[in-house]
């Protein structure tokens, strides 16, 4: 099954491993190609797909990708973003320990349309999550429980069950 839609396709792109500059950061950056692509409308989900370029903007035969997201689904967030720069650093939560990349991108455009869709994508994510846990709240708050009322001596008539309040006011 093929995306539904390419976002952003740049041979025009560079990445680096980790969030920070090292002193000498000239052979840090290598020549990618990113693409961005829509997996799902409905469910807002993208893949991320960066891999090393060759000198005339190709990549390498066969691919072999530096990256490979699913968003929302792999954990990215935007760690660091410089504008002047035109870097945006990801962390990947994977496991017990992040992985941190930069991507740096020759055009403000390009920057600025690969940031748009995966803040998209995360904002959408953490409001679908907070909608998640509050239906979870209410899960909750349906299990039978050892609640202070009338009702409970019906549903539990064992007087160490009983609230210690109640079993003095008998």
């Amino acid at each position: 099954m093929a995306a539904n839609s390419v976002e952003l396709s740049t041979p025009h792109a560079a990445f680096a491993e980790g969030l920070t500059d090292s002193a000498d950061n000239s052979d840090q950056w290598k020549h990618v190609s990113v693409t961005l692509a829509e997996l799902s409308a409905a469910t807002l989900t993208y893949a991320i797909v960066v891999c090393e370029a060759l000198e005339c903007d190709l990549i390498i035969y066969p691919p072999v990708p530096l990256v490979q997201l699913v968003l929302p689904l792999d954990r990215v967030a935007i760690e660091s973003c410089s504008t002047d720069a035109r870097v945006v650093g990801l962390r990947r939560r994977t496991g017990d320990r992040p992985v941190d990349f930069r991507l740096r991108f020759d055009h403000l455009n390009e920057f600025w349309d690969f940031l748009r869709i995966v803040s998209r994508v995360e904002s959408e994510y953490q409001i679908l999550r907070a909608n998640y846990v509050a239906q979870m709240g209410q899960v909750v708050d349906s299990v039978p429980s050892h609640e202070p009322s009338p009702a409970l001596r019906v549903l539990c008539s064992y007087e160490a069950h009983r609230p210690n309040d109640e079993r003095n006011a008998d």
